[in-house]
């Protein structure tokens, strides 16, 4: 089985940077990562203000009016009898006004000095209305967002071989070959671990290895397989043929031919 490398990069120089611009390049990039590993919070938290009907409150007003999160917590369609209600949905609006779903602005409320208090109020943003009904010729992008975070489609996402024994990861792919057409494949995505462990300065084998022991952890016989064992998963299933067709960072594309 060929290699599959990626054609080599054209380079450029990098610029010369001050040691304030790299420290903000080094600060920026922190962020970045620190961005990427809390991004399931969002998805989580503005599908939870679809299924609460948040939206269509905040929606359903007139323009120019703002609303605080008191006031749209007993407006949704299912009364809170929680009395921290408004105080938790107030962390959610301010998440989806940080992702420019939901316009935010503080007020302030008091006759003096002494008893003023500031709060944020909410107003929709123009995007919201695609993800309300918006009448009968209109149609919504909530039941395209629904079904994309239910819970069958984020199993396939982690339908991946490296979380199962070999016993079970051949029923899988046996009841995969019984429901193909002739000719039909299987596409896994999913680690191959190296026959052997390379050096120390070798960042691919370090990962696929500590994944491997993950696995071992909180996997029962679950591991990260060499391609030797992806053939012979592939055979025993019922499967001909097993390659490699593409390589992103440390997964690999595997398909089993029928």
């Amino acid at each position: 089985m060929a290699n599959h490398l990626q054609d080599p990069l054209t380079t450029y120089p990098k610029p010369d940077l001050t040691k304030e611009q790299e420290q903000v390049d080094e600060e920026m990039m922190s962020l970045q990562a620190l961005r990427i590993t809390n991004s399931l919070a969002f998805p989580m938290v503005f599908k939870a203000a679809l299924e609460l009907g948040v939206l269509h409150t905040i929606v359903a007003v007139d323009d120019g009016v703002w609303l605080s999160s008191t006031e749209i917590a007993f407006a949704l369609p299912t009364k809170p009898t929680n009395p921290e209600v408004p105080m938790l949905l107030d962390r959610m609006l301010r998440l989806l006004a940080s992702h420019s779903i939901l316009k935010c602005r503080i007020v302030a409320s008091g006759e003096n000095y002494r008893t003023r208090k500031t709060q944020r109020v909410y107003a929709a943003e123009p995007v919201c209305a695609f993800f309300v009904n918006r009448g009968i010729n209109s149609g919504s992008l909530m039941s395209q967002f629904m079904l994309l975070q239910s819970e069958v489609f984020f199993k396939t996402w982690y339908r991946i071989l490296c979380d199962w024994n070999d016993k079970d990861c051949i029923k899988i792919l046996t009841n995969c070959w019984k429901s193909l057409p002739e000719k039909g494949k299987v596409i896994i995505v999913d680690m191959v671990a190296p026959s052997e462990p390379k050096s120390e300065d070798d960042i691919f084998s370090n990962i696929v290895f500590a994944t491997d022991m993950l696995m071992l952890a909180q996997c029962s016989g679950g591991e990260v397989r060499s391609f030797p064992q992806f053939e012979a998963l592939a055979s025993a299933s019922g499967f001909h043929k097993c390659e490699i067709t593409g390589l992103a960072f440390t997964y690999s594309v595997i398909e089993f031919h029928k």
